[in-house]
């Protein structure tokens, strides 16, 4: 009896799942094809850009390498050319050596550094290259843009040692927040998906794991998706 209950029960299921799968399969298309007339109605009737940072291992956070292209800016609410070197930097590339007549200064910094809303020309770290050239015309003066959106003081000191050293910088400029780069370091204090640091029992500090896989669907739904 207990066989053929179990064998019955079996038989029921499946027989339940041969009726209900094409009313699954028509609410699963139903739901795809409502995403995707969203998706088309944003991308034809907003202005959107593309998702330009992205998580990296190495520094926490950089730009799309390689990129140029004039993109809308919900921030300034007008298409800004934004161009990032290989490294996913504002600015041109530069080779990593420097001519003994060139002069370099690093700028590391957050969202107020690399100014995604401002024409790369009008940026502070340009006008800055410009006035030293102007100046200074004995030497040229390459001033070079390493903002990062949502950047810490303790992601740019790992940026500093994984990318900005090697290009030999004569001068380092960290440009610092303090209406919220403090409390960026801290773990406690914000959630931001960033490199941090925790206080060392020595007195130092020490790096926590950090993983550029986290977040990954949210990050592809960003990459790919204005919906």
């Amino acid at each position: 009896m207990k066989s053929r209950l179990g064998r019955f029960d079996s038989a029921s299921i499946q027989g339940h799942l041969r009726r209900t799968a094409p009313k699954l399969g028509l609410l699963l298309g139903t739901v795809l094809a409502l995403l995707a007339v969203g998706e088309l109605a944003v991308r034809l009737l907003t202005e959107i850009g593309p998702l330009l940072i992205v998580r990296d291992r190495l520094v926490g956070k950089r730009y799309v390498r390689n990129h140029d292209d004039r993109v809308f800016v919900r921030e300034s609410g007008e298409t800004i050319r934004l161009r990032f070197n290989r490294e996913g930097f504002r600015g041109p590339d530069l080779p990593y050596e420097k001519a003994e007549t060139v002069r370099r200064i690093a700028v590391i910094g957050d969202s107020m550094t690399v100014l995604l809303a401002t024409e790369e020309e009008k940026t502070w770290v340009a006008v800055l290259d410009r006035l030293l050239n102007q100046e200074f015309a004995d030497k040229l003066w390459e001033v070079m843009n390493f903002g990062v959106s949502s950047a810490s003081t303790g992601q740019e000191l790992v940026l500093y040692q994984e990318v900005v050293s090697n290009y030999q910088p004569d001068i380092i400029i960290l440009a610092l927040f303090v209406g919220n780069d403090v409390t960026d370091n801290s773990r406690l204090l914000t959630r931001a998906p960033r490199i941090y640091f925790d206080l060392a029992p020595d007195g130092g500090v020490r790096r926590r794991p950090y993983s550029a896989l986290e977040g990954r669907p949210s990050a592809w739904l960003n990459q790919y998706s204005r919906l």
